[in-house]
This record gives C-alpha cells, sequence and structure tokens, in this order.
C-alpha cells in the first residue's frame, strides 16, 4: 500500500534550487517539506523563465498515468505521461487541460491540426477556457551531454496567444525535458524529468 508522508524539514533545497515563492513579491518565508512515496526520492527540475524561479520537486501522488509534483513552497505541478495537466501556487494557475491529442501527435497519430483545451479561473473565480488550435512538427535528435533526445515542436494559438511547446523524447518516446506554457501571466514552466 502506498503511503505518503509529509514531513517538515528545517534543511532547505541544495544550493541554486530555492522555492519559487521566495521569488514573488510579498511572499512569506518558505518551510521545507520532504517527500517521500514508496521509500523513494524522485524529483524534478523546474523553471519558470520569465520569474527567474528554479527549483526542484518531488513526485507526491500517481493517480492512474498522472503524476502530481510539489516544491517546498506547496506549489504543484500534474503531468500526463509528460504534458503538463495542472499547477497550483503559481497565481495564475492552470486548473486543468487536455494531453490526449498532445500525446497522440507526439506519436505520430491523430489529426494534424488538433485542439487543446486549458481551463483557467478568473478573478471573481469563474471558470474560463482557452482553446488552442495546434500542430506538432518533429525537429530532429538533440544533445544533452551522452543523451541524445528527439525534439518535438507543438505550435499553438489560443484566441490572442501564441505559443510553443517544446517536448524532448528519449528512444522509448518517452517525455524526458520540456517546455510548456502554462498561462499568459505565467509564460513558461520547463522541467527536466528524472530518469
Amino acid at each position: 500500500m502506498r503511503t505518503l508522508l509529509l514531513v517538515a524539514a528545517v534543511a532547505a533545497l541544495p544550493v541554486g534550487c530555492g522555492p519559487l515563492l521566495s521569488r514573488l513579491p510579498g511572499a512569506a518565508p518558505a518551510r521545507a517539506i520532504t517527500i517521500e512515496t514508496d521509500g523513494a526520492a524522485s524529483q524534478m527540475q523546474i523553471r519558470i523563465p520569465a520569474r527567474g524561479a528554479d527549483t526542484r520537486v518531488s513526485l507526491v501522488a500517481r493517480n492512474d498515468d498522472v503524476e502530481t509534483w510539489l516544491a517546498v513552497d506547496n506549489i504543484s505541478v500534474s503531468f500526463r505521461q509528460g504534458v503538463l495537466v495542472a499547477t497550483r501556487g503559481l497565481g495564475h494557475d492552470l486548473m486543468g487541460a487536455g494531453a490526449e491529442t498532445t500525446l497522440d501527435a507526439l506519436a505520430g497519430q491523430g489529426d494534424e491540426i488538433y485542439r487543446r483545451q486549458m481551463r483557467y479561473l478568473t478573478g471573481d473565480h469563474r471558470t474560463t477556457y482557452l482553446n488552442a488550435g495546434c500542430s506538432m512538427a518533429s525537429v530532429g535528435a538533440e544533445a544533452f551531454g551522452a543523451l541524445r533526445l528527439q525534439r518535438h515542436e507543438e505550435s499553438c494559438q489560443a484566441r490572442d496567444h501564441l505559443f510553443t511547446n517544446i517536448f524532448w523524447t528519449d528512444g522509448a518516446g518517452r517525455i524526458v525535458r520540456s517546455q510548456q506554457w502554462v498561462s499568459p501571466e505565467v509564460g513558461f514552466l520547463v522541467t527536466i524529468l528524472p530518469r
């Protein structure tokens, strides 16, 4: 049986991996949290370039093929097979997003132009949707040290927002790195998944 333990810790993350909220104006100091799942300490590096934020997150939950990762300041990100489907704690969060059409496009299946739906909350707590028209292009191989990964670019337009998500996959088709759009206010989330 999987047990999730949340243990308050006094130690901060390793140097260079400070909490995301410490970069936000008026943010309260964060306390470190250590997460353990099945005795494994899975971690992922994430960055938000528009905010100059860089930290590590720990795997805290799996629900079917969706994984949720948590930072020390309680910011969380959720991925379905490596495709971003939700964020919490960033201020302008992605409340939910479909991943199926992106996963199909990465596998070379589905339509040439496909739709992705992203859900947000307005300032008055109403749900609003962005429906993006997207297309996927396989750009070629890129080297990251000893790793040789395939680069895929997902070009999308939603209303007046144009953005390009980038996915780097390994030989098994697994997303190892990515740059994925969260919202107009947050911009992109960059991830380096554990191997």
